[in-house]
């Protein structure tokens, strides 16, 4: 069932409830794929340059340290 098919669904039953799980999975998701597009990189890019090893470190330090922008 896809996350339309439930909103559909959601005009018929307890719309409230069923709206808020779907707004969960879409936050779950749009986790899940920067993620997924991270892996990626990190796999696939051509590490040819400072840059990519750069934006690794940045983005590494981001993941665990708050106070990094």
């Amino acid at each position: 069932m896809s996350v339309h098919d439930i909103e559909k669904e959601a005009m018929l039953g307890d719309r409230w409830a069923v709206l808020q799980v779907v707004s969960m999975l879409r936050k779950y998701r749009a986790e899940a794929d920067e993620a997924t597009i991270r892996d990626i990189e990190d796999d696939f890019y051509q590490p040819s340059t400072a840059e990519y090893y750069e934006e690794k470190d940045l983005r590494e330090r981001s993941d665990t340290d708050p106070e990094t922008p």
